[in-house]
């Protein structure tokens, strides 16, 4: 045919010769909940980890420790998605979660990317349970059912 040029489907999806997945550099890591910066006091039962999709990431990894250096690491798992559902044994303690968004990519510096440090306190959930009533209407009653639990 008069002018067709050859599609060079071999080279469909290379940049520099190397597939397109390879050099895709993961996105940063946004969790929505816990969150760190403000009152963030969780029920230590059934604790809900949420965070925004990672541009290019096919895996998670949720790792919770005791210790801002993760030394005393209690949870550590890999997710195919942005949700995790967890369950601590202690009340009363404060701690830290990061998460690490994995690709595919074949280079070191674009297969990884780890988040920031959060932290986050647990109570039980009878606590959990007061303060969210108290959160949500207001009532001085509530509060003062807290102020059992709590030190407020």
């Amino acid at each position: 045919i008069p002018g067709f040029v050859q599609i060079p489907f071999d080279k469909i999806g290379l940049i520099e010769g190397t597939p397109k997945w390879e050099n895709m550099e993961i996105g940063e890591i946004t969790p929505i909940f816990p969150k760190s910066g403000y009152e963030n006091r969780v029920s230590s039962s059934d604790i809900y980890f949420d965070w925004l999709q990672v541009k290019y990431a096919t895996q998670y990894q949720l790792i919770i420790a005791k210790d801002k250096e993760f030394k005393d690491i209690v949870f550590d798992q890999h997710f195919d998605h942005s949700t995790a559902v967890v369950s601590l044994e202690e009340t009363g303690i404060k701690y830290y979660y990061k998460i690490i968004a994995k690709s595919l990519a074949k280079q070191l510096d674009y297969a990884e990317r780890e988040s920031e440090i959060f932290e986050f306190d647990t109570m039980t959930y009878d606590e959990a349970n007061l303060v969210s009533k108290a959160e949500k209407s207001g009532i001085k009653a509530a509060l003062n059912k807290l102020k059992k639990f709590v030190h407020i």
